[in-house]
């Protein structure tokens, strides 16, 4: 008799705190809940935007990799290449020009050369609207504008390649030097930009 009424009695008490636990238990499962998915969507925003700044940097990347590794030798010696080419089609595919004007493209360029920082990269163009039209001489027209003043590039030059870019060196034509230029030219543009220049016939 005492055992069945400490049995009710457990019945009683237990039950109540069940009604108690089990709609907070519910509660925790939804709040629980809540959090998960909105993290779950941060997460999702934090990894588009991560994806975002990962394609910039390949692109950048590939972009500077692409005309350092392939192309600044041929830019030495004012040489038009296959592998420069390339390296010009997808800077003018893949970035924005900063300037434009008279066929002439302008493109920011993070880029080193002998040692010295390579700011912007301008190339020649017939038709700003067509600039990959490949029968053009304006094709070979190439130029960097380096993040240096003129006299520290010349000296750095000549101290790196043992050459004094600012004296001229065109191939001959009918007995004198009026062809595109063997190397690039160094020289101090008009905005007082340090600049060296590939040219094909006159500067």
């Amino acid at each position: 008799m005492l055992e069945t009424v400490q049995q009710k009695l457990k019945y009683f008490l237990v039950f109540p705190c069940l009604l108690i636990l089990v709609p907070s238990c519910g509660n925790d499962d939804k709040e629980r809940d809540q959090p998960l998915s909105v993290e779950t969507e941060q997460q999702k925003t934090v990894l588009k935007k991560l994806e975002s700044v990962n394609q910039v940097t390949e692109t950048k990347k590939k972009l500077n990799i692409d005309f350092d590794a392939a192309s600044l030798a041929a830019f030495e010696s004012c040489t038009i290449t296959d592998s420069f080419l390339k390296s010009r089609e997808f800077i003018i595919k893949n970035s924005k020009p900063l300037h434009t004007s008279d066929g002439y493209l302008t493109f920011k360029l993070d880029s080193m050369f002998s040692g010295l920082p390579v700011k912007k990269i301008i190339f020649g163009a017939c038709s700003v609207d067509k600039p990959l039209q490949d029968d053009c001489s304006f094709i070979e027209e190439v130029a960097f504008i380096l993040d240096v003043d003129f006299e520290k590039a010349k000296a750095q030059l000549i101290k790196d390649k043992g050459i004094d870019f600012t004296i001229v060196k065109r191939a001959t034509t009918n007995g004198e030097e009026e062809g595109p230029t063997l190397r690039p030219v160094l020289y101090q543009g008009k905005d007082g930009s340090t600049v060296l220049h590939c040219d094909t016939g006159g500067l």
